[in-house]
């Protein structure tokens, strides 16, 4: 068995590491459909290696308590990729671990994750501004920096990078990423057709009705994080509190085609480091 043990417990196989908006969320719940995937029970992201790391490796191993029957085990934190110093964390804790990455079209990450920190009351500003006002935005959809931060600690071989586009192409082209992201695993992937999810999971996103209420859920949240009661939290995701409390529908932002145009001209370098990882063209993000 692909079996990692550290302190007579089971520790991860393998982190999906991100980035955000780039369908984690289908990823997670693809994953826990497999008879012999693990993943920790109602939730999705972890965060241990960045936020939570003063917690201690104790707790984070206590979330993979009892999967020794399981060919794999792992998360999904879309923050783990973005910080050289998380991955250099990771890569201490195990070293031989995969790394699961699924990258967008820059520029459509971009505008998702833009609508994200709208709905979040994180920014008022149009989409122009904000991306440089919130620079986290721009970031995240630096591929060359984000790729080259996880090839210093793993190697490729232990890397695996989806194209979203491609993912999503059709259900053939989602099968056949999901046989090779499972292979990689180690995992069997004979039957997947069995718990396929062949559409992608859409996050609802919208406008704050009041920026005052986003921001006095958003410190409840927080401190119930911090109290080690996210169990709570995910109790009212599920729910849909905030969908119902705290959203309104709203239109995507407007982008002219020039500044788009000029956003890939710019992310070019970031497309060719992708491309150069493959060892292919991704003539969807062109």
């Amino acid at each position: 068995m692909n079996s990692q043990v550290r302190g007579g417990k089971r520790a991860p196989t393998f982190l999906g590491v991100g980035p955000p908006k780039c369908a984690t969320t289908w990823l997670d719940s693809v994953l826990r459909k497999h008879p012999d995937v693990f993943l920790p029970k109602d939730q999705k992201e972890v965060f241990f290696f960045d936020k939570f790391y003063d917690r201690g490796e104790q707790w984070y191993e206590d979330l993979f308590t009892g999967t020794e029957q399981y060919h794999a085990a792992g998360e999904i934190s879309t923050s783990y990729i973005l910080k050289s110093e998380t991955l250099q964390r990771i890569h201490s804790y195990n070293p031989d671990l995969k790394i699961i990455i699924i990258f967008r079209n820059p520029v459509d990450r971009m505008i998702s994750n833009y609508r994200m920190f709208v709905e979040n009351g994180r920014t008022v500003l149009p989409f122009e501004e904000a991306i440089y006002d919130q620079e986290v935005i721009l970031e995240y959809s630096r591929y060359a920096q984000l790729l080259s931060q996880v090839l210093e600690y793993f190697p490729p071989d232990q890397v695996l990078v989806g194209i979203y586009e491609e993912i999503f192409e059709s259900p053939e082209h989602m099968k056949e990423f999901l046989q090779s992201l499972l292979g990689f695993m180690g995992v069997d992937s004979t039957n997947y057709d069995t718990y396929i999810e062949t559409k992608r999971v859409r996050t609802t996103q919208g406008a704050p009705r009041s920026l005052w209420l986003v921001k006095k859920a958003k410190y409840v949240r927080s401190r119930l994080n911090r109290m080690d009661m996210e169990w709570l939290v995910r109790i009212l995701r599920k729910v849909g509190i905030k969908r119902e409390l705290f959203l309104k529908q709203a239109p995507p932002p407007a982008i002219s085609t020039e500044f788009r145009a000029k956003l890939l001209v710019d992310f070019e370098a970031d497309i060719r480091a992708v491309e150069t990882f493959l060892s292919r063209p991704v003539p969807r993000w062109r």
